[in-house]
């Protein structure tokens, strides 16, 4: 059974060892997004354009608060990575971060940002099933001329 409060920033499953989903950062995250790539006919975050790569920044902001490593490839994909304690099975989650021009907020940012919602709420959790993952392939791409990959940061005190 799941329970949900109005206003909450989680949601737990009850009877599990599943670490509450961080719905507050969703929701604020999608506003941001909204706020920041949209008009009144619609979202576009144009691959390796200024959309996109707000987009990327505020993904990347947020991985740095939760402690996690942040990378990215030859081809500018973002990878973030959260370190468990022990070896063990992976989870990846990822989408895109562009848009269809004129598109849905949800276009490919649900992905990523159920993700950092996932992770948040182990790092607020401080869950002990955390295991050793390698990089999570976060969002595709990042615009022409963005800053270089980002050196890895600490793992997170909750793994």
């Amino acid at each position: 059974m799941t329970s949900y409060r109005e206003g909450a920033t989680a949601v737990a499953v009850e009877g599990s060892n599943q670490a509450p989903v961080d719905i507050g950062l969703a929701e604020r995250l999608f506003d941001e997004l909204r706020r920041r790539t949209g008009t009144n006919r619609g979202i576009t975050r144009t691959s390796y354009g200024l959309g996109e790569q707000i987009a990327h920044d505020i993904v990347t902001r947020e991985a740095r608060k939760l402690g996690l490593e942040i990378s990215t490839d030859a081809g500018c994909n973002l990878y973030l990575t959260m370190k468990g304690r022990e070896e063990g099975p992976a989870i990846f989650i990822g989408s895109h971060l562009d848009s269809v021009p004129m598109g849905g907020n949800f276009d490919g940012a649900a992905g990523v940002l159920l993700g950092l919602s996932v992770i948040s709420g182990y790092v607020r959790a401080a869950s002990a099933r955390c295991a050793t993952s390698p990089s999570w392939p976060c969002a595709p791409r990042k615009a022409p001329g963005s800053a270089p990959p980002i050196s890895a940061a600490e793992p997170p005190s909750a793994c």
